[in-house]
This record gives structure tokens, sequence and C-alpha cells, in this order.
């Protein structure tokens, strides 16, 4: 497996060709390192990125036209070949072309590029979308990366929203949007702390909230991350029950609602794109302190 390192004079980021996925983000001094290690345990993944859809659709499939193709959670992207097409000191450009293999499950002649560039003490990771078809093009897209809670539970991590927030998720169903609310969840001074019943029904996902960053800290320390995820419409926070790892997940789409049987144009969160547009958009990883 090609992985390729970067560093500034900061933090230091490692990322693996297959999936483009972040495999490791570090401190310079010290090294303690954040992101998830994979440990199949409990999650074989790090960062993956979510596209063409995010989260899962109705029966695993998806109608376009009067055509049905198949689907697994969050799309393909996570598990093929991306090309580095550029790089330097402070940044790598991943590639991926839409090819035999993926017009089989996705119709659609597309490009999918992916930036990490290193900013002082910050990541930032930029999806670029290009819709290189004579026809309209959905999809969704979201990031996936999951943080180390080094010592949890025996160690207190917690939460820290950007603003006070009534937080009230969207409901899943077989990991579907259900109808109605899902949980109501209080904060105290923006903050929730992870515990192991957290996830007991599932991943967190928010729609339209008002803070545009989420951090997360372990107690009695101020060190800790960041990520800021202005201009997506949902979040998602998950961890597998009991896992000492946690992921943020901005996003652009959802999971399909229970029972949605529709053509792909009407799922509810898809993006549209026309012949030769483009879609871009970013979000950011922040050691604090």
């Amino acid at each position: 497996m090609k992985i390729t390192t970067i560093r500034n004079q900061s933090i230091s980021i490692s990322v693996a060709a297959n999936g483009a996925e972040l495999r490791s983000l570090r401190r310079n001094a010290g090294m303690h390192e954040w992101m998830w290690q994979a440990n199949a345990e409990f999650w074989p993944r790090t960062a993956p990125v979510l596209f063409p859809i995010v989260g899962k659709l109705n029966e695993n499939s998806y109608r376009h036209g009067s055509d049905f193709f198949p689907m697994s959670q969050h799309g393909f992207a996570r598990d093929m070949e991306f090309n580095l097409i550029d790089s330097w000191d402070d940044f790598l450009i991943y590639r991926l072309d839409s090819n035999e293999q993926t017009l089989r499950i996705y119709p659609f002649h597309f490009s999918l590029e992916i930036e990490y560039r290193l900013i002082d003490s910050s990541l930032e990771v930029l999806y670029r979308v290009l819709n290189k078809d004579k026809q309209d093009m959905y999809f969704s897209i979201g990031a996936h990366p999951g943080f180390s809670l080094e010592g949890w539970p025996a160690k207190k991590y917690f939460l820290e929203f950007e603003r006070e927030e009534n937080l009230s998720t969207m409901g899943l169903q077989d990991g579907l949007i259900a109808t109605g609310e899902g949980m109501n969840l209080e904060l105290k001074n923006r903050r929730i702390e992870i515990t192991k019943d957290l996830f007991l029904k599932d991943a967190l996902v928010f729609k339209d909230l008002q803070s545009t960053s989420l951090g997360i800290f372990q107690e009695g320390s101020s060190q800790g991350l960041r990520v800021n995820f202005s201009g997506f419409p949902f979040l998602g926070i998950w961890s597998k029950p009991g896992a000492p790892f946690i992921c943020i997940e901005p996003w652009h789409g959802h999971a399909d609602p229970f029972g949605f049987e529709a053509d792909i144009s009407e799922k509810p969160g898809i993006m549209k794109l026309q012949e030769g547009a483009s879609f871009s958009c970013d979000y950011s990883i922040e050691v604090v302190n």
C-alpha cells in the first residue's frame, strides 16, 4: 500500500493512495497520533471519503431512470485507488476518474479530486467534483475522519460545540433516515461528554447546526482537535459503542429516508451537477495547543 507523508513546522500527515485516505495526523512536538489506527476489532478504517453517496441506500440500491444500480453504504470511492497527481512539501492532490468499474454501478463520467494542505497547525481537506458527462449528475459527498481517544473511558473526553445548540438528531431506522425526530441532547456549557451509551442508537445526525466547528478535548487538558465544517448542511457524529475513537463527519447529503423508492434525482439532500459543472467544498482539522 502506497502511503505518502508530508509535514510542516507544526504537524505531519500520512495519506494512503487507496481511497486517498488520511491515515495519520501528528503534532511534531511529542508526535501524538490523533487518527484512529483502523483496529479491525472495532472499525477497520481511518478517514474514508464518502462518494458518490453518503450513508445507506434503501435495499442497498438506487434508481436512475428505468435502471437500478447496487451501491453499498457510503459509496465506492473509499475502496478505490486514487492517483497522486501533484504534491509539494505542504500539500497532496489525489484524483479518481470514472472508469469501467465505476460505470457499472454509477452511470456518470466524473473526476473527484481530494487535496490535503497543511496550514500552520491545521490540515485543510478540499473536495472537488467535476461532471464530465453529457447529462446531469447526482451525487453526495462527505468526510468520515475517526479520531483516537487515548485512554478512554478511564480518561474522560467531551465534544465542544462552537455555539449553544438545541440538539435534536435526525432519527435512524436500520441505517436509514426515519420519520420524525430522533434524540434530544442537552449541552452543558456547549459540551457533551463522550460516554459508552452515546451511540447505542447508531450515529448522531444533525441538520443545519448553528455551529461551524466542533472540538474534541480530554477533561483537564487544553490539548485537543477542532473540526471546522462551514458550508456543510449535515453533520454526523459516530463511534462503535465502547470503542476508543470518535468520528466527526461533515456531509453534503445523507442516507435514504426509510422506504425511499424514487429516482435518485428526488433523493433528499442529493446534489446535482450540470454537464461540465464542478462542485467544491472543504473542511479543516485544527490541532489545538
